[in-house]
């Protein structure tokens, strides 16, 4: 862990933080409001729905803003948040995430089995088919399922929409292109970096993330070889972690292999957490082509099983 926070106190400041304890938060005035993504002002859209600078599907009902119109809220919402939620399939369930309607319920591709979330988590399956499989040696159900199609590259650009939306008006100038590539015509073909590469992370254990919390750090002035910006999300069992190149800044490293370093958070580097080791992965999320009946594999500890009567 020290090898990690020594990285991005060499390299990296913080330049925001949001921590759902301290309540609610509004970025961005509601006086002359314009919409940061299009450039649109009062005159020429509409601002009636609450825009969440987090999308509320991961259990965000705190953190708002101000600048983004309806007609970018929308788009936003069919196209990148979509995505994203597809991407996270069962776990949105099993973590139990709150989202406009509470915790969604999750159904398997048959019809045969679901889980809902009803102050207790339950599940039903048609006997001997089904998605779950009960390892009683071990204690686990194991529920094996598939995820709806998705694109990686919308997956990605849902957490740069995030990044937009948290920055600083000064700051937003320099992600510029970013937020252009996310309104083209040509989204998601024409990505910026050559790899649209991210960390994600899954914690075990009951909400070790409540909430959803987000840090954005940037470059120090004196860095040398890391990417302008880097923006972590957590919430649920669940960090991510997407690293965005300025491309006026950062030409003299794109197409290079850069070693990342993953954020340190105490439930990742602890040794004797409670509910066992987070899994860290590496993903690339750069392809365009939608991704069909990716397989997910979860697995939920019991202490006993009692048949019922």
């Amino acid at each position: 862990m020290k090898k990690a926070f020594d990285f991005y106190e060499k390299n990296y400041s913080l330049i925001f933080c949001h921590n759902p304890s301290k309540g609610k938060q509004v970025l961005g005035s509601i006086e002359n409001r314009q919409c940061r993504f299009c450039g649109k002002g009062n005159r020429e859209s509409t601002f009636r729905k609450k825009a969440h600078a987090i999308p509320e599907l991961i259990g965000n009902n705190l953190l708002f803003t101000n600048y983004e119109c309806d007609d970018c809220n929308k788009y936003f919402s069919e196209t990148l948040e979509d995505h994203f939620s597809k991407y996270l399939g069962i776990e949105r369930t099993l973590s139990q995430i709150k989202g406009k309607k509470g915790v969604p319920s999750h159904k398997s591709k048959d019809k045969t089995s679901r889980i809902d979330v009803k102050n207790i988590l339950k599940i039903t399956q048609s006997w001997p088919r089904g998605y779950m499989e009960i390892n009683q040696d071990k204690k686990q159900i194991i529920p094996k399922t598939k995820k709806a199609p998705y694109v990686p590259a919308n997956v990605f650009g849902c957490l740069v929409k995030m990044a937009i939306s948290l920055v600083s008006e000064e700051e937003v100038m320099e992600l510029a292109p970013w937020k252009s590539w996310l309104l083209s015509s040509s989204f998601p073909e024409n990505r910026i970096q050559d790899k649209l590469l991210c960390f994600t992370t899954f914690t075990p254990g009951p909400h070790p993330y409540q909430g959803a919390w987000s840090f954005i750090f940037r470059r120090k002035s004196n860095a040398y070889k890391v990417p302008y910006l880097t923006f972590i999300l957590a919430f649920g069992n669940r960090i991510f972690q997407i690293f965005l190149m300025n491309p006026q800044k950062d030409g003299y490293i794109n197409n290079t292999e850069l070693k990342l370093t993953l954020f340190p958070t105490p439930c990742v580097y602890s040794t004797n957490y409670k509910y066992g080791k987070s899994s860290i992965k590496t993903i690339d999320l750069s392809s365009t082509k939608k991704k069909y009946d990716e397989e997910e594999t979860v697995f939920l500890c019991f202490d006993n099983m009692t048949e019922a009567k």
